[in-house]
């Protein structure tokens, strides 16, 4: 993974949350939703984040005697699981948290742009606590926590129902024991 002040470029940013909200995007469709970026400035940054790994090109087609590339993010940066975690250096571990956090403020943008938006309604929250736990509780928390949101994500499509973004983070802090 590249160093995080590679992806902290405003251009590759916005490109990585465009796709972190979309499966794949053309060109065309990069274009389109970044309208204030020169052309030669975006195709730049979009081979940079490909030689970079972080897109891979998943189609191309001639358009006009040209060819159009689709891309996706690469799969790792949509889901990591504990051994690839595990497995990363410092600066990967910052990086990837900077395209989690770049995805949910991409899903917030998409969120405000609505029209007659109702926050409260809607369930939109975010928070931040702080807590103590052996490490035999906080796993049963997340043991719990799991449970409880694969229920959830179990269920088949119904009228009624809204579809959220839940986001969890567990940092542990460095500080002496009581």
């Amino acid at each position: 993974m590249p160093h995080p002040d590679f992806l902290l470029h405003p251009v590759r940013m916005r490109v990585i949350q465009l796709l972190l909200g979309t499966p794949e995007l053309t060109t065309a469709q990069i274009r389109e939703q970044l309208p204030d970026i020169p052309i030669a400035t975006l195709y730049r940054h979009i081979a940079e984040l490909v030689a970079a790994e972080l897109l891979v090109t998943v189609r191309e087609q001639k358009v006009r005697g040209a060819t159009e590339k689709t891309y996706q993010l690469t799969p790792e940066l949509t889901g990591l699981d504990a051994q690839a975690v595990a497995a990363m250096s410092p600066a990967d571990l910052q990086a990837a948290f900077g395209l989690f956090s770049a995805g949910l403020s991409a899903d917030l943008k998409r969120y405000l742009a609505q029209e007659n938006l109702n926050p409260l309604e809607d369930g939109l929250t975010f928070a931040q606590v702080t807590l103590r736990a052996t490490p035999e509780q906080f796993q049963q928390l997340l043991s719990d926590w799991t449970a409880a949101l694969d229920t959830l994500r179990q269920q088949p499509p119904a009228p009624g129902q809204q579809t959220r973004t839940i986001a969890t983070v567990a940092i542990p802090l460095t500080e002496p024991n009581p």
